[in-house]
């Protein structure tokens, strides 16, 4: 069990200082870090593409997000993830006996953390705090679900992207969205001509900051100033037909960019 997990005292800036003392016997840093959370998420078959890219050493699920993950293996036939920690107050998860399946499956393995409902802070934000306590500086960190539903548990994961927890992907019912982090280039081959691709800002950045880019129908001189800089934009056609990626390199704050789940992704620094 994780005991003492969550300070009682007010945290600013989602202040990772908390008791994690009896989760000492998970001695790893791992690579490729992945976080279930509830609400609306795809299917395995829908973002398969991307997922199958990836690697993951270390998998968290947050309350109702274990019937995410649950939904993935039986799509899959078999157990391809497997919690390493399940945590949350588990109001919305309905099927609590997913619980106790996924601590046999591990063979005890599965450390559990429950906490009250009453409290300041969201399961997917207490998933990421905890993700971030396994990252080194090349981690990354898969947000699984969290759209729709409430509008403002929607806004309040998209604005995590502002934060220092913030994972570099987050699989949504519909799209892949992607952190572009300043001085960051990233490469994106879409699957069909005509796959939008939209640059978001994040909350902090929403006057701040410029963006460089190539093989895009509407090009960066073009991109709003503040606010939304490219919504729905799409990839050349020339492009397109060589298989020459779009590329976009980010200056001065950090973006956000919405892709299909079949892009292909390449980050450079």
């Amino acid at each position: 069990m994780l005991k003492n997990f969550f300070n009682k005292k007010q945290q600013d800036d989602y202040n990772l200082n908390y008791d994690f003392k009896s989760i000492n016997s998970i001695k790893k840093q791992a690579s490729d870090i992945a976080v279930f959370t509830g609400a609306f998420a795809p299917s395995y078959r829908k973002c398969s593409s991307f997922l199958k890219k990836r690697k993951f050493d270390f998998i968290i699920s947050a309350d109702s997000g274990l019937e995410v993950l649950d939904n993935y293996n039986a799509e899959l036939n078999k157990n391809l993830f497997l919690p390493d920690v399940i945590l949350g107050d588990m109001d919305s998860l309905k099927n609590k006996s997913l619980i106790k399946k996924y601590c046999t499956l591990t063979k005890g393995k599965c450390l559990i953390e429950k906490f009250d409902s009453y409290k300041d802070f969201s399961d997917t934000e207490l998933a990421l705090i905890l993700a971030e306590k396994f990252k080194d500086k090349n981690t990354k960190v898969t947000l699984i679900g969290g759209s729709g539903g409430r509008l403002d548990h929607l806004i309040a994961v998209y604005d995590l992207f502002s934060s220092r927890i913030a994972p570099d992907f987050w699989l949504t019912s519909e799209q892949l969205l992607l952190k572009l982090k300043d001085s960051q280039t990233v490469s994106i081959m879409p699957k069909k001509n005509n796959s939008p691709v939209s640059i978001l800002r994040t909350t902090s950045s929403n006057k701040s900051g410029t963006l460089e880019s190539s093989g895009f129908e509407w090009e960066s001189p073009l991109f709003r100033k503040t606010g939304v800089p490219s919504l729905s934009n799409v990839i050349k056609k020339d492009f397109f037909e060589s298989r020459t990626p779009i590329r976009l390199k980010s200056s001065g704050a950090d973006f956000v960019v919405c892709t299909d789940f079949n892009a292909k992704i390449s980050f450079a620094d």
